[in-house]
This record gives structure tokens, C-alpha cells and sequence, in this order.
């Protein structure tokens, strides 16, 4: 994978319990975020293309 934002990118690490009164399990979560800006003025300027890379 590679970027190339003209501006700093942002790492977001949050993690998260999610538990009710009666429940036997809690789901419990972490995620990864990554976040960017660029310039756009369309939706399709905007829009974020992920394409896999295979050996």
C-alpha cells in the first residue's frame, strides 16, 4: 500500500467495551484509523480508491 497526502496523516488507536445489564459476553473492540485531507471540489475528486497490491 502507499500514500501520498500532501498534508500530515493522522493515527487514530480507539478502543471500546460494549456491554448491557443481562449479557454474558462483552464485545470488545480496537481500531485503526488513519486520516488526511486533500484537496477536492466534486465528489470524484473526493473519493478514495483501495487497490491491493499482489506479488
Amino acid at each position: 500500500m502507499s500514500l501520498d497526502p500532501d498534508d500530515d496523516i493522522t493515527f487514530k488507536l480507539e478502543g471500546e467495551s460494549d456491554w448491557s445489564e443481562g449479557d454474558t459476553e462483552a464485545k470488545q473492540s480496537i481500531e485503526f484509523e488513519l486520516v488526511w485531507w486533500r484537496e477536492a471540489t466534486t465528489p470524484e475528486e473526493g473519493h478514495l480508491s483501495v487497490e491491493s497490491e499482489r506479488p
